[in-house]
């Protein structure tokens, strides 16, 4: 299994760039750029496995308490940079909490050569408190001749429960950063996907990145005509044991 590494200090920088985020809220940023949807890949945290299901994923499953990604909502604009080390993130609002079992969220490459393989430390944090709830390092994900420039890539991490990460509030903070990477991309970046069909998010997304300016939530694009920033994400929890009398192929019914 592994584990999630240098997230102590992941969790101190956020601590220390949240709180400039705090000054810095809704600062404006004028530049977007169009992104291309390529494809929706899975990664089994388990095994290792990369794959695309038979006949597509699952929409909605049950355990989704934010989702923006599957079924997909239309792209609004891509936002990347050449800082590889840049964070994005989303402040989102959930329908509820539970253990961690299945995670979404989006790789933009936007300029240069294509994107060959890529791995992302992802982290989430309580949004009110900045506690860090939990965060993993995903396996390589390989593209096999890549990702072109202009494209975006929808990425579903399964296999998440044994790492009992407790989402146990419904305001919740997701980062994600590019933790290592080949090809010849020159930046690299995420897809905001508008609107959510479960749960709900601010306007704004969270950057941390040395080309953007200082850690905060953004707006993209120009006053007063901002569009709505909602990095493409999805949070699904295992389901709490029914404490009414159901019948046990209602229950089934409910993981079909």
């Amino acid at each position: 299994m592994k584990l999630v590494k240098a997230f102590a200090l992941l969790a101190a920088m956020l601590v220390l760039s949240t709180g400039a985020a705090r000054v810095a809220f809704a600062q404006d940023v004028v530049t977007d750029e169009a992104a291309t949807y390529a494809g929706h890949v899975y990664y089994d945290f388990g095994t290792g496995a990369m794959y695309v299901p038979k006949g597509g994923g699952k929409t909605e499953l049950a355990g989704d308490v934010y989702n923006n990604t599957n079924p997909q909502a239309p792209a609004n604009f891509g936002f990347s940079s050449a800082d590889f080390a840049s964070q994005w993130g989303d402040r989102v609002a959930t329908t509820g909490t539970g253990i961690l079992q299945e995670n979404d969220f989006t790789v933009f490459n936007s300029a240069g050569g294509p994107l060959l393989t890529v791995s992302f430390n992802i982290s989430l944090y309580d949004a009110t408190s900045l506690a860090l709830l939990g965060g993993y390092t995903t396996g390589t994900l390989n593209y096999g001749a890549g990702l072109p420039a202009g494209s975006f890539s929808i990425i579903t991490i399964t296999g998440l429960g044994g790492l009992n990460i407790n989402v146990n509030t419904t305001d919740v903070l997701m980062l994600q950063q590019v933790a290592a990477k080949t090809g010849t991309t020159t930046k690299l970046g995420i897809a905001s996907l508008n609107p959510p069909t479960i749960g709900s998010s601010i306007p704004q997304m969270y950057i941390n990145s040395s080309t953007v300016g200082a850690p905060g939530y953004y707006n993209i694009g120009t006053a007063p005509n901002f569009v709505p920033a909602n990095p493409g994400y999805r949070i699904n929890v295992n389901q709490p044991v029914p404490a009414d009398n159901r019948t046990w192929g209602s229950v089934k019914a409910l993981y079909r």
